[in-house]
């Protein structure tokens, strides 16, 4: 076989890639399992700083680039043979007395801690470190307010117009209220509710739930935030690119400001400062500006992360907190010099913030890892986090030891799971995604994709033994066994040394080098497939596979799969690649010859392709499918086994919830799939199967 190679692609070879991408759907929620340990942290990132790289050079080429694809396309297969795989046993890792998604607000009543979770529609209630007790409200909890004397919690639910009372663990009374309620403050009895809507603050009796009128904030998008100051006269109030005061005696706004301000907004109740976030076009920056009592005039301003979300004040020690939802960090402010004292690295897309006075203790919401960050105020460190649902990031089967390795998110832990049961855990980076083992060394690298770092873990002690720098927001690790090399996001790390020998950036038709979502690697051959964005703007983008040579880093010419390209899974014997891609209401799996460069064939799937597997021994692909995007046979979540000789169907095995990942133990057959939904692990036993017949080929529709 003769090919080309070149440092980097043509133009020419990504044009050959234009199609059109889709996002993936969002997976619906469901319920979760039964009550957690205690999660206590004592180490931690405090600092997070990412050096944006030097783009790589693209390099001209002259390589023939690979011609179209002449496969027939083929549906999925008409022959289902009776299923001799099997459902073995499903792992639950962690339990919890219920689950929650999408952190919106916290609120602290005595030593228990609210957590409002707007895609759960729940609040889980936490104490002594673990969640212990989960309260279903109503529809997309966005705002707490607490009753310190009733010892009551009020809950804005935006999504069907209504607050719910919880009292002594449960919901007492529900109230209708005006239109999307988003915000809540309690003062002297009276509940005052932010439209998210319209603008208007709707005020209730905290003790009846009465209306008792509204009143009228300006124009503009709705209220996005409300706090009291501390004599109870006056209300501040956020809109966009404005801040109010109301009177609480006139019901009726008296003073604005303008900045380009959004929804961060917090008060120190014993200075009397008002602190709103204000964007810098000019500068491109956020800063959190320091207001006076009359708003009018600004005492300071500090400079915080993009993106700011909550905001909080500890009035003993005078620092303000805030969130930024993009940096995935917390800026912490000097409240009398308005410096900047730390910047602290939490979870995924922080949001909501409170602060415990009496142990001076900071709480963070993460909306994206479904957790709560625990700050020491002194030392300005993570202490403990907190999961609200029990997220696995990713899988890797060491088939010697016959271990299995799980990275859970919600915990910024790596999970090492034996004999059933799970034998041991490490404390890793925050949001960790991935994860890869490498059996001859007993190392596991683990991606923490908030960190943009990787974790290396020795198997034997079960100890981080380094830490490398990524790139901004990795996702994917491979090992090369072989030559013990490690391939994570644009990093080519030595696996004996830990030190980075090389990078990884894929040129695109459009003069940018793009870094990889993942990569594949295969030691016997010494090909690297690389995932990665065309870099191409409109509704031709999407992501792309590329072929490498692992050693040298050159990339090859030709393309593999389809675009807006997913999960990949190659076949050494047979030198096949497979990959799946989606593209508007369309999916596919491909299979590509790889020493040929040719596409074998293409299958249009039925539902969304979530993971993919190859157990070698067997010749069974598994594929995890999600949601229906055309019209299936049935509903529900399915575990599709094909034959890789015939693509024919072996299986069709359903699934509880939606499979996230699967990995594959090639000595034994065992097959594990996690579960994206309730945080579980399926085992599947795969045995040999009679050769099912070719699907039978029919026409595509056009796309």
């Amino acid at each position: 076989m003769r090919r080309k190679s070149l440092r980097y692609v043509c133009p020419l070879l990504i044009a050959l890639l234009l199609v059109s991408c889709n996002p993936s759907p969002t997976a619906t929620p469901l319920p979760a399992a039964t009550p957690p340990p205690t999660l206590a942290i004592t180490t931690t990132v405090v600092a997070v700083v990412t050096a944006t790289p030097t783009a790589l050079p693209i390099f001209t080429s002259t390589a023939t680039a690979r011609p179209a694809a002449t496969a027939t396309p083929i549906t999925k297969p008409t022959a289902t043979l009776e299923p001799e795989l099997s459902l073995v046993e499903t792992l639950e890792l962690y339990s919890l007395p219920g689950t929650g998604r999408n952190p919106s607000a916290l609120a602290i009543l005595g030593e228990r801690l609210y957590v409002a979770n707007w895609d759960t529609n729940n609040v889980s209630l936490v104490e002594g470190g673990k969640v212990v007790d989960v309260v279903s409200v109503g529809s997309h909890p966005a705002a707490l307010a607490v009753d310190l004397a009733e010892g009551r919690v009020y809950v804005a639910n935006s999504g069907d117009d209504s607050i719910s009372v919880i009292s002594v663990g449960q919901v007492v009374v529900t109230w209708e209220t005006g239109e999307e309620p988003g915000s809540l403050a309690l003062v002297d009895g009276k509940l005052y509710v932010g439209s998210k809507r319209s603008s208007t603050i709707y005020v209730h009796d905290g003790e009846s739930g009465e209306p008792l009128g509204n009143i009228p904030v300006g124009s503009g998008f709705g209220i996005l935030a409300i706090v009291a100051d501390v004599g109870g006269q006056r209300l501040y109030v956020s809109t966009y690119n404005n801040v109010h005061i109301v009177d609480l005696e006139a019901l009726a706004r008296v003073d604005t400001a303008s900045f380009k301000n959004y929804r961060t907004l917090a008060i120190n109740p014993l200075t009397g400062r008002v602190y709103i976030n204000d964007y810098d076009p000019d500068e491109g920056q956020q800063y959190l500006v320091a207001l006076g009592e009359d708003i009018q005039r600004v005492r300071g301003r500090a400079l915080v992360g993009a993106d700011p979300g909550g905001a909080a004040v500890n009035p003993r020690t005078g620092r303000v907190y805030v969130t930024s939802t993009w940096s995935d960090t917390v800026t912490v402010i000097d409240g009398e010099s308005n410096e900047m004292v730390a910047t602290i690295g939490v979870g995924r897309r922080p949001d909501a913030i409170t602060v415990d006075v009496e142990t001076n203790t900071i709480f963070v919401a993460n909306a994206g890892s479904n957790n709560i960050n625990v700050i020491d105020g002194a030392t300005n460190r993570v202490i403990n986090v907190i999961p609200l649902a029990i997220d696995i990031g990713g899988l890797a089967v060491d088939s010697r030891l016959d271990r299995l390795y799980i990275t859970i998110t919600s915990m910024d832990r790596l999970a090492v799971w034996e004999k059933g049961k799970v034998v041991g855990e490490v404390l890793v980076g925050r949001h960790p995604t991935d994860v890869a083992v490498n059996e001859m060394t007993g190392r596991i690298y683990v991606v923490n994709h908030v960190d943009s770092s990787l974790s290396v873990v020795d198997a034997e002690s079960r100890q981080v033994v380094a830490m490398v720098p990524l790139n901004l927001r990795p996702q994917g690790v491979s090992v090369d066994t072989g030559r013990n090399v490690i391939y994570s996001g644009d990093v080519v790390i030595d696996g004996d040394t830990n030190e980075i020998i090389d990078h990884v950036g894929v040129p695109t038709a459009y003069k940018s080098v793009e870094l990889p979502v993942d990569t594949l690697v295969d030691s016997a051959s010494g090909w690297l497939f690389v995932r990665a964005y065309n870099g191409i703007p409109g509704s031709n983008a999407g992501l792309v596979i590329s072929m490498w040579d692992a050693k040298t880093l050159e990339m090859l010419s030709g393309s593999l799969g389809g675009l807006s390209a997913g999960a990949m899974a190659y076949d050494a014997a047979t030198q096949k690649l497979y990959s799946v891609a989606t593209r508007f209401s369309y999916t596919w799996l491909y299979v590509d010859d790889v020493e040929g460069m040719t596409k074998e064939s293409e299958m249009r799937l039925d539902r969304y392709p979530t993971a993919l597997a190859l157990l070698a021994g067997t010749h069974h692909l598994f594929l995890g499918l999600g949601e229906s995007l055309v019209p299936a046979e049935g509903d529900g979540y399915l575990l599709r086994v094909l034959d890789t000789r015939s693509l024919g169907l072996v299986a069709d095995l359903a699934l509880f919830g939606r499979p996230r990942h699967i990995a594959v133990n090639q000595r034994t057959g065992e097959v594990y799939v996690a579960d994206g939904d309730r945080g579980v692990v399926s085992v599947v036993q795969d045995v040999p199967a009679p050769l099912p017949p070719s699907p039978t080929p029919a026409v595509t529709p056009a796309s």
